[in-house]
């Protein structure tokens, strides 16, 4: 009788990666002239280096451009992602480059969103496709399915373009957030109060004025047609996330809403502990807004405070004629050591219990600090600070 020997096989599991479903919601919608933030979603982003997304639109009712496109969600974790996005406007199709040196988590998200446009010749319930064509995750070692095509698919989204309010025609408006959640579009309780945004008409250079109220927003009614710069004035306690100055075309009847205004997060100087007491949360509630409100002019109030030490400074030393007898400039000067708030308003490393409110790469850090406490007051600098609150 014979016999058979099978010989036992080893299979490296870290090879192997369950399929991943990836498309792009199909239920979106937007006003006319309005941008619409369509995201790319992957039901799991595990293990995943590198996307190469390819999609195509339709030129004649959505605008594009590359600054319009950023990494989605799913690299919330990563340090160092990088985001290349080649945009052909007149043929209507995108391909898009995203890459980390580190493997993503496990989890649900998106890999990229797109800020299409609406043009404001577009017909309301015009309805349109967003075609994902092909999508390779870390060169094609971890699969798609179902694969998206060149053509109708499920993979594919859709926008509807939906009337604009009649009120708002001749509008300019917009959000400034603290984006927390690191997905560039202003959620419900990100909206930061109280700051300076300005409206400076190309032409006439004439300028308007108005705050953001409680939720972040603020808006210009009754513009006239033509080309503006928005300009925000950058509100201290906060880490800046991006651009303070937006040039926009307005045409005759149009609504151009979505003008934000992204910040990161509070600075560690400001990140109050009556943020975290009862008697100021939920986020979101008066107390809180008025909590912020109180920040935003602390931080003010500091900043001024530097610019005039500096210029008395440096009228001391023009009036000394610059000898070596010259008074050195005066270190206490800046916002990380001139601190009005330091003996007055305690500091807030928060715990796990606060995770509601912080945001994830915040909440380890520790646990509450004074500010009076000299010897562990927080670092100011931004580059050692990583405070996003909500």
């Amino acid at each position: 009788m014979s016999s058979f020997a099978r010989r036992l096989g080893f299979e490296n599991l870290e090879l192997r990666r369950l399929l991943a479903a990836v498309d792009i919601p199909d239920d979106l919608s937007g006003q006319v002239g309005a941008e619409v933030a369509t995201p790319v979603n992957i039901d799991n982003a595990a293990g995943v280096r590198g996307a190469e997304i390819r999609i195509a639109y339709d030129p004649d009712i959505f605008t594009l451009a590359a600054d319009d496109i950023v990494a989605g969600t799913s690299w919330q974790s990563a340090s160092d992602t990088q985001v290349v996005a080649n945009v052909d406007a007149q043929a209507g199709t995108v391909v898009i480059f995203i890459s980390s040196s580190s493997a993503l988590p496990t989890g649900a998200g998106s890999l990229a969103i797109l800020g299409f446009r609406i043009r404001p010749a577009v017909a309301p319930d015009t309805e349109s496709a967003i075609d994902l064509v092909e999508v390779r995750l870390n060169e094609g070692t971890i699969p798609v399915n179902p694969a998206p095509i060149a053509g109708p698919d499920p993979t594919d989204g859709s926008i509807v373009a939906t009337e604009q309010d009649p009120g708002q025609a001749d509008r300019i408006a917009g959000t400034v957030f603290a984006d927390t959640d690191s997905n560039n579009s202003p959620g419900e309780l990100e909206g930061i109060p109280g700051v300076v945004i300005t409206l400076i008409n190309v032409a006439t250079n004439a300028t308007r004025t108005t705050t953001t109220g409680d939720n972040g927003q603020f808006e210009f009614l009754d513009v006239a047609a033509g080309n503006y710069r928005i300009v925000q004035t950058q509100p201290q306690a906060y880490i800046d996330g991006g651009s303070n100055d937006l040039t926009v075309t307005l045409a005759v009847g149009q609504n151009l809403a979505n003008q934000n205004f992204r910040e990161i997060g509070l600075r560690a100087a400001y990140v109050y502990n009556r943020l975290a007491i009862t008697s100021t949360l939920p986020v979101g509630s008066a107390a809180w807004i008025a909590t912020l409100r109180t920040i935003n002019g602390d931080a003010t109030a500091v900043a001024s405070s530097a610019v005039a030490d500096d210029a008395e400074v440096a009228s001391t030393q023009a009036f000394s004629g610059g000898g070596d007898s010259a008074v050195q400039p005066n270190v206490q000067s800046t916002p990380q050591a001139n601190s009005v708030l330091a003996s007055t308003e305690p500091v807030l490393l928060p715990s796990g219990s606060l995770d509601p409110i912080i945001s994830p790469q915040f909440a380890p850090l520790g646990q509450t600090q004074a500010k009076d406490d000299e010897d562990k007051q927080l670092p100011v600098d931004d580059a050692m600070t990583q405070t996003g609150l909500w």
